[in-house]
């Protein structure tokens, strides 16, 4: 699995959830808004999710 920087992605059956990983405030940086664009195009291109 990639390495996403500041999120979480855990699978469960069809469905992906993300979560902000960067305490403490768990805000966004360049880097971790960089790193959701990549793994959204990730998630999409595999047929095995159906929802984020």
């Amino acid at each position: 699995m990639t390495d996403y920087t500041n999120l979480k992605l855990s699978i469960d059956g069809h469905t992906a959830t993300l979560t902000n990983n960067n305490p403490p405030a768990h805000t966004w940086t360049m880097d971790s808004l960089k790193a959701l664009k990549q793994l959204i195009t990730d998630l999409n291109a595999n047929d095995d999710i159906y929802a984020v």
